[in-house]
């Protein structure tokens, strides 16, 4: 049981904690008030369930056609980012199962990207280095009919968290890239305040929990990348 302090909208009113037989808080009670716990904030599990065999959703979204876009100003440079830069790793979740469908989708573990945004990334890479950290791509360029598959496996009340198959993605011009830190002392992959994949509160840019560590190593990268003109996505 917590009061606020005397000051404040909230003056004085009371904070009821509720916790379950393991000591896990399920629920704060504010005065009159029950908040139940989100269970978002515990993460969702990086697997769902596809609400039809994937199989089916692997040769409709093959056998479908991504939306139109406007004619390129640019003519397409996709570079293997390796070709670089052979220190970047590449530890990409859609050419084995590790990922949210538990599934091989690709057929390829090498990254791409259009060549100004991977020029831009090993400058990113370039710039950790002399921190002693590495860029560790988990997804790069993919095809469309990929981002369809796990849109349409993933239950929509955590769709936030992935690009929609309906609009243009940079996912599938090579414009955008998932990236998280390694040590380059040790290849250790560095903690942040959550898991590649995890589709919870702990994935925003600017979630506050995690420990100080977590979160100075993600402002770390996210500083490193948008020096280099890319923008976090929010989610």
């Amino acid at each position: 049981k917590f009061r606020f302090p005397n000051a404040g909208r909230l003056a004085s009113r009371n904070v009821v904690f509720a916790r379950d037989a393991s000591g896990k808080a399920i629920s704060l009670k504010l005065d009159e008030a029950l908040l139940p716990r989100d269970p978002a904030s515990d993460g969702v599990v990086p697997r769902v369930k596809p609400p039809r065999p994937l199989e089916d959703l692997i040769r409709e979204a093959r056998a479908g056609s991504p939306p139109a876009e406007p004619a390129a100003l640019l003519p397409s440079d996709l570079v293997e980012l390796t070709t670089l830069d052979p220190t970047i790793r590449v530890d990409l979740r859609y050419a084995g199962d590790d990922n949210v469908v538990g599934e091989e989708l690709l057929e390829t573990s090498r990254a791409f990207l259009q060549r100004p945004a991977a020029e831009e990334l090993v400058r990113a890479h370039r710039t950790l280095a002399r921190q002693g950290y590495g860029i560790v791509v988990r997804d790069a360029y993919h095809p469309w009919w990929v981002t369809k598959v796990v849109w349409e496996a993933t239950p929509p009340e955590v769709r936030r968290f992935l690009a929609d198959p309906a609009d243009s993605s940079g996912y599938n011009r090579g414009t955008t890239v998932d990236v998280g830190l390694y040590r380059l002392a040790d290849r250790a992959i560095v903690e942040l305040p959550s898991p590649y994949g995890e589709m919870s509160v702990r994935a925003y840019r600017d979630f506050p929990g995690g420990t100080s560590q977590q979160r100075w190593h993600r402002d770390l990268l996210l500083q490193a990348m948008e020096t280099q003109d890319f923008s976090a996505l929010a989610t």
